[in-house]
């Protein structure tokens, strides 16, 4: 029902605001029948991205690291954690990353660029680990956010009710090495986007160590087949792939999906629950 009403909307707004041309034309930024398919066929065929330096023995390294910490996550929903891995947003796998992240780098300020489960499982980092972190969440609607806060937290928190595009870039001015830049975008480049000014305004100022992560994003930078026959029309993941194409500025250090892919044993070992996950998140570091 909420999908029927979501498509009903969208027509609706089609009809108000014309488009240039229609939906699939060569010059549409939404794929026909031919490109989708084309899409699948190349998703099917598992070639790894050329120029993009995937750093797997480091990748490999640091997860046996943090693996340490993934168990610490609870697998059912726990009173004494803000995070509950029943959502369909921020699943166990990518949660139990981010929490062992933090508290393996142990970061002094963190910005989270969007917000919900993901911020909640910052908050349950702090709380056990990491008493001085300061947490600024950029988020236009922060419903979600709002309901995982507790009175305990505000003092650490600081909200700023915004899109992206609106926020000062000294807020990134603040982050050191080692701190974090959290991204879980609209997933679309287009004239004023989030993804646009992060890509192009944000990560080229930041200090050198400074962690970023990408949310909804999966090797080998393309998405689930079901969402391209969705035609959701995302285009994040090609953004972010050309952005690190023979880039030395930003080095690889974790890409989920990846991993869960050619180290199942590990995973079963640390973190077994989420075996069968399909993990979204790519984490980056400025060198």
């Amino acid at each position: 029902m909420r999908a029927m009403l979501r498509r009903i909307k969208s027509a609706y707004t089609v009809l108000r605001y014309p488009l240039w041309v229609p939906p699939g034309h060569y010059y549409s930024p939404l794929a026909d029948k031919a490109d989708v398919s084309r899409a699948i066929s190349q998703i099917d065929t598992n070639e790894e991205p050329i120029a993009i330096e995937l750093n797997g023995t480091d990748q490999r390294g640091l997860a046996e690291l943090l693996a340490q910490h993934w168990s610490e996550v609870p697998t059912v929903p726990d009173p004494q954690w803000r995070y509950n891995p029943h959502n369909l947003w921020f699943g166990l796998a990518d949660a139990a990353v981010y929490y062992s992240i933090l508290c393996h780098f142990r970061p002094s300020r963190v910005v989270e660029v969007g917000s919900g489960f993901s911020s909640a499982i910052a908050l349950d980092a702090a709380e056990r680990c990491l008493p001085d972190l300061k947490l600024t969440f950029i988020e236009p609607d922060p419903r979600r956010l709002l309901g995982v806060l507790k009175k305990s937290d505000e003092p650490r928190c600081q909200l700023l009710k915004s899109p992206v595009q609106d926020v000062p870039l000294g807020v990134y001015d603040e982050l050191s090495s080692g701190d974090i830049v959290f991204i879980d975008s609209t997933h679309v480049s287009k004239p004023g986007s989030d993804v646009n000014w992060l890509l192009f305004e944000v990560l080229p100022r930041l200090r050198p160590g400074v962690h970023v992560h990408f949310h909804d994003l999966f090797w080998p930078f393309e998405y689930p087949k079901e969402w391209i026959l969705e035609r959701r029309g995302w285009t994040e993941a090609y953004m972010v792939r050309a952005f690190l194409s023979y880039n030395k500025t930003f080095k690889i250090e974790l890409f989920t999906s990846w991993l869960w892919g050619v180290a199942p044993e590990l995973v079963k070992k640390a973190l077994p629950a989420a075996v069968d996950a399909q993990p979204g998140s790519l984490w980056i570091r400025k060198c």
